[in-house]
């Protein structure tokens, strides 16, 4: 029996022993795997970037490997080719550890000799648990940046990013110190976290969120201060009626320029109902687009009068292909809203909310007779908003308060008390505005 037990430790301890050589070998696998799926996604959104491993150099208990990423049409606004990294990666009994270097670069070496002590300031190291998740960790030391005439100076940052494998859930937090513009703009601090998965190339569910500190900046003689900036996203997926609905919240403390101010102001906006094909179809077409226009601004010289004159040719150009795309959006339960308007005014509180939804399929061709008879649009879709503003906000404008065309019997707003208040709806395919029919032909 003690020998069945000592051969078990010895055979134990073998096995520990050779973990990291194991693990080594699986990791250069599971690396090059990752690479494949990073620029299938790549081709998939259009997007004309490419991952490449130059080397691995896997040794027993360490690899080192080096990689790079040609920027495509992203060289024309960088004005590099490429960025390589090295990665330097110790093997462990769970997984390999990886440490990032840009050293390799020249446009980077000469940034960091321009920095405190000319050290370094980015660290990247990322764990690859073999069966488990892949976990970075990012950490900024302060930089500075010269902008023109001015110098930017940025505080530490740190960055936390977790997915699995395939790269189908993606996690992320960081907070940034702020930054500094002396005598200009001030930022004391930034937070974040978001939590996606991903459907396809061009769509993820899930959502992300942000808020900031203090921010205060000087123009001349004005200072504008914001304080309590928050800023929300999030999509969610239908997998039954292949839909998205996308929303994007904003809110803020105070708004100040230091004679008016705005406080606890915030706001709702998104879609709902958007057909999920289309979506991805319009994204593929504005990838395409951007690439093209990368390139072609990449081919032009430095003018930006000869930069404008391409893209303007650029545009004209698609017009017609965005109008069949934006056709494919006009599907029955598509709804457009904006939602929770709220903003803290010295004369009052403004409020509102509208909503848009389609109710029949509708084709650009349709629309064109509306031109003539606008009332037929209300046989598409269905229109309901509030609003209210104080009244001393605006005072006796008769543009708001008067009727603006014969079809109307009320002005935009009516009073209400001290406020202004509009109210405009459909309802049996006719509109409404403050519970007055108003003719449109």
């Amino acid at each position: 029996m003690k020998k069945v037990v000592i051969a078990i430790v010895i055979v134990l301890a073998l096995v520990g022993a050779g973990m990291p050589i194991i693990n080594g070998i699986l990791m250069e696998k599971g690396y090059r795997e990752l690479v494949t799926q990073v620029n299938t996604m790549y081709t998939d959104q259009g997007n004309d970037m490419q991952m490449d491993i130059v080397r691995y150099d896997r040794g027993l208990t360490s690899s080192e490997v080096e990689w790079k990423i040609d920027l495509g049409g992203l060289k024309a606004v960088y004005g590099i080719d490429e960025v390589v990294v090295i990665d330097r990666g110790k093997h462990g009994y769970r997984g390999v550890t990886f440490t990032s270097s840009l050293e390799q670069n020249p446009w980077y070496s000469k940034f960091v000799a321009g920095q405190p002590g000319g050290k370094d300031p980015i660290t990247v190291v990322t764990e690859y648990t073999l069966g488990g998740d892949i976990r970075s960790n990012i950490s900024l030391l302060p930089m500075t940046f010269k902008i023109e005439q001015d110098t930017l100076e940025s505080r530490a940052a740190k960055f936390d990013i977790t997915s699995d494998w395939k790269l189908e859930r993606i996690q992320a937090n960081g907070t940034w110190e702020g930054m500094t513009v002396p005598d200009k703009m001030t930022l004391e601090g930034v937070s974040f976290n978001s939590d996606v998965r991903l459907i396809s190339s061009f769509i993820w569910d899930g959502g992300a969120s942000a808020h900031f500190g203090k921010m205060s900046g000087r123009d001349g003689v004005t200072e504008l201060t914001m304080d309590g900036l928050r800023t929300g996203y999030t999509a969610h997926y239908d997998e039954v009626n292949k839909t998205l609905d996308i929303e994007a919240s904003y809110g803020v403390g105070l708004l100040s320029d230091g004679l008016d101010k705005v406080e606890n102001g915030s706001a709702t906006m998104g879609v709902r109902g958007l057909d999920a094909a289309a979506y991805e179809e319009a994204m593929k077409s504005y990838t395409k687009i951007l690439g093209e226009l990368l390139t072609e601004l990449g081919n032009t010289t430095e003018d930006p009068e000869v930069a404008l004159q391409a893209f303007q040719a650029k545009m004209s150009s698609v017009g017609l292909q965005m109008v069949s795309i934006v056709e494919k959006f006009l599907k029955p339960g598509l709804e457009i809203f904006v939602s929770d308007v709220h903003a803290g005014l010295p004369q009052g509180e403004v409020s509102g909310d509208l909503v848009v939804k389609l109710e029949k399929e509708l084709t650009v061709g349709q629309m064109f007779p509306m031109l003539q008879q606008p009332e037929q649009v209300f046989e598409y879709l269905t229109f309901h908003s509030n609003m209210q503003v104080p009244a001393e906000l605006v005072g006796e404008n008769p543009m708001l308060l008067e009727p603006a065309f014969p079809g109307m019997k009320t002005g935009l707003f009516v009073k209400d008390g001290a406020n202004l208040v509009s109210k405009m709806e459909t309802r049996d395919k006719k509109l409404f505005l403050n519970n007055e029919q108003v003719d449109l032909n």
